[in-house]
């Protein structure tokens, strides 16, 4: 269990991204659920549909796992008329499924319904599967059906030509070392984090998870003054190249 599991009510419905398709971890022979093997572990999950409502937060957390630690990107929807839960979704910041979230958040229009579904799948007579994440919105006819296309891309013709600041290869992919695709995608993911932090989160900063009032002064000083767990890792000097 996460950080932000222990930290939350039992009203959560944590969701993450298996195989494009979102996931519950549940116990062991859970009626209908899934049981998949990964790196000598088995795990058993109930698989969702995609996920519909607003989103109320988004939030950048650092875990651990199996003595690891990673960054994942967090949304926190809003509560389910039906099932009386709320979505909460965790995805690693490494992941395509974050990328394609980070892309595309700026573009959502927060007071708005949205509709949030994963996918991955291998295209006929291709050996390479492909994996990323849909967002939809309504339409005048209340309709799902407005595509949220990536912020910091834009159609030229045939080609996708960056915008809104985003970092551009200096050489072409097919002609970069193995350390400057590195160095790239370390600056890439900085950009977009930081994009998001500053864009985005900022918005929620009322409602989030980390704003919820203090239980005393040493907690407030604390948090006040708390170290922000992804700021090193996207300091430029600190990169090993």
């Amino acid at each position: 269990m996460s950080k932000f599991e222990e930290r939350t009510g039992a009203n959560k419905l944590f969701l993450k991204i298996i195989e494009g398709s979102f996931r519950q971890s549940v116990p062991a022979k859970t009626e209908g659920a899934i049981v998949r093997e990964h790196k000598g572990k088995i795990y058993t999950e109930i698989e969702y549909p995609p996920v519909f409502g607003k989103i109320t937060d988004v939030a950048f957390e650092q875990n651990e796992w199996e003595g690891k630690k990673f960054n994942s990107l967090v949304l926190t929807m809003d509560e389910n008329e039906d099932t009386g839960k709320i979505p909460v979704i965790t995805v690693g910041v490494d992941s395509k499924y974050a990328q394609d979230l980070m892309h595309r958040l700026p573009n959502i229009k927060l007071d708005e319904d949205v509709r949030i579904r994963p996918f991955a799948f291998t295209p006929e007579g291709e050996d390479k599967e492909v994996t990323g994440i849909e967002i939809m919105q309504r339409d005048s006819m209340d309709k799902f059906t407005k595509k949220i296309t990536s912020y910091f891309y834009k159609k030229d013709g045939e080609r996708n030509v960056a915008i809104n600041g985003f970092p551009v290869r200096e050489i072409p992919w097919d002609e970069q070392t193995e350390e400057e695709r590195e160095i790239y995608k370390i600056k890439r993911k900085g950009f977009l984090v930081n994009f998001i932090k500053e864009n985005v989160i900022s918005k929620f900063e009322n409602v989030g998870l980390n704003q919820k009032p203090p239980q005393s002064y040493e907690e407030e000083q604390e948090r006040n003054t708390a170290k922000d767990p992804l700021e090193d890792e996207f300091d430029p000097s600190k990169i090993p190249f």
